[in-house]
């Protein structure tokens, strides 16, 4: 008979570690939302506790912290002027890199 395993979550790396044990540092993941069909297009980032949402034709930001307000309903950006300051730029340089284009609209230079 097989006796179960007792695992215990290693909370020193919140979980996250390679195959040689060694801690997996903090990436951001972008991506973007094409379509105008609730919002206009815009392009995210996620990085850690934070998302931020671009809107593509006039620059409008969101930011909203995914550990305490899942649900996304309080925009943080205006209490927390440096988050979204450098998560855009962090957002512009990935639009940048990767050649994402703008729609025709936008007033954006990237």
């Amino acid at each position: 008979m097989f006796e179960p395993l007792s695992l215990r979550p290693d909370n020193s790396h919140n979980g996250l570690q390679s195959r040689n044990d060694n801690p997996l540092r903090e990436r951001a993941l972008f991506s973007i939302v094409a379509s105008d069909y609730k919002n206009s297009a815009a392009s995210i980032i996620r990085k850690g506790d934070w998302r931020l949402i671009q809107y593509l034709k006039k620059g409008k930001t969101e930011l909203y912290n995914l550990r305490l307000d899942q649900k996304e309903s309080q925009n943080l950006a205006a209490k927390n002027p440096e988050v979204p300051e450098a998560l855009v730029k962090q957002l512009v340089a990935w639009r940048k890199a990767n050649h994402v284009p703008l729609p025709p609209s936008s007033t954006l230079e990237f």
